[in-house]
Order: C-alpha cells, then sequence, then structure tokens
C-alpha cells in the first residue's frame, strides 16, 4: 500500500528517489521541480522536500494570467465570483460562528474609517474572503483566495468607474453599503438573501466595468 503524505510530511529527497524508481537523480530533481512548480512541495536546500498545505496558489497564477493575457477576462472572472461568492455567502449565514461575526463585524468597522483606495481595496477583498472563509468549505476558500491575488490591481480601477459614471457621492460609501448589505443577512442567519445581495453585489461591479468600456482587466 502505497503511503498518504500530508502537509508538513518530508518527502524523500531526489537520491533516494532515484534509487527507488530506478532512473538517475537528474529525472529526480526534475521531477521534484516540477512538484514546486505545482506548489505541491516546499524546496529548501539541504534539506528533504516537504509537503505543502493544500492551498488556490496554483489557481491564483492561473487567473493573475487570465486577467492579463485575454481581453474580456474581467467579466468573465466576476461571473465566477457571483457563482462562488453567492454560494460563500449562502453557506456563511448557515453555519458562521461567533468568531466568524467578530472577524465580519472588525473588517466593516475598519472599512468605515478607511478613505485611502487602495487601502480600501485591501480591506474589501479581505472583507470577501472572510466571508469565505465562514462557509467552512476549503475548496470554496482557496478559490475566493486565488481570485484575490488576481483582482489587486483592478479593484481600485472600479472605484475610479463609479466616480467617473455616478455623480458625486465617492465610491467607498457607496461600496461600503453593499458590503453592510451583504453582511447583515450572514450574521441574521438569512441564507437566501445573503447569496442574492452578494450576487446583486458583483453583479453591479461588472455593470460599472462594461458601462465604460472596460472588458478586461486593465484600467
Amino acid at each position: 500500500m502505497e503511503r498518504r503524505l500530508s502537509p508538513g510530511d518530508e518527502v524523500e529527497g531526489e537520491l533516494q528517489l532515484a534509487t527507488r524508481y530506478g532512473v538517475s537523480r537528474a529525472v529526480a530533481r526534475e521531477a521534484l521541480r516540477h512538484l514546486a512548480a505545482l506548489h505541491m512541495v516546499q524546496l529548501a536546500n539541504g534539506k528533504h522536500p516537504v509537503v505543502k498545505p493544500l492551498s488556490g496558489d496554483l489557481l491564483g497564477v492561473y487567473f493573475r494570467w487570465a486577467i492579463e493575457l485575454e481581453e474580456g477576462t474581467f467579466v468573465e472572472l466576476h461571473e465566477l465570483r457571483r457563482a462562488v461568492e453567492g454560494a460563500c455567502a449562502y453557506h456563511a449565514a448557515a453555519r458562521r460562528t461567533p468568531e466568524d461575526i467578530a472577524e465580519l463585524n472588525a473588517l466593516l468597522d475598519r472599512m468605515r474609517a478607511e478613505q485611502d483606495r487602495e487601502a480600501f481595496a485591501e480591506l474589501d477583498l479581505e472583507l470577501h474572503v472572510a466571508i469565505a472563509r465562514a462557509a467552512h468549505n476549503r475548496l470554496l476558500l482557496h478559490t475566493v483566495e486565488s481570485v484575490r491575488q488576481a483582482l489587486r490591481d483592478v479593484i481600485v480601477t472600479g472605484m475610479e468607474l463609479m466616480e467617473r459614471q455616478g455623480g458625486a457621492e465617492p465610491a467607498i460609501p457607496r461600496l461600503q453599503r453593499g458590503h453592510e448589505r451583504i453582511v447583515k443577512p450572514i450574521i441574521d442567519r438569512d441564507p437566501a438573501l445573503a447569496r442574492r445581495r452578494m450576487d446583486d453585489h458583483l453583479r453591479g461591479a461588472v455593470a460599472n466595468y462594461v458601462a465604460a468600456g472596460h472588458q478586461g482587466g486593465e484600467g
């Protein structure tokens, strides 16, 4: 029976792997490098490779490349977010713990006090990850975390577009109202309303970009 490895476990080094499988050390070394590139193991000089925890790192690489290389991907990415984060909001409303509520409220407090666009954008992304964490589903969480990496450079552009299109009120308080509307049904244990409000929030973000003629991720 093959031994099942867990995060933090050591993997045999290149010499042991080469001996076990009857290949050269160069082949074993290259195999380990491929595993490292896939974020499956951590390599360090003079130490055995170590199994990395499950994460969305590889998905994050994919989404960042998609945003940078493919025209129109920003809108597609938000369509994906509507499906994934709608589910996160739904499950968060059903499963949230007192600790989850405390984290969400703390982030909302920080967002209310923030006026800098870039700092607010980072808190925006943190809140969406916290909602995914409150869903208590690791695969949903990893997906949201990976999308967050791809969105770092476009959230501020979205705020600029909102202000360019939408009158005198700054973007930050308008976005904040949307976040408050999402968190309230999560705290109130209303999964259907939480999903609907998350969907409305992300649909609005897409509408801003489409209205301004921005189909991709560039501002």
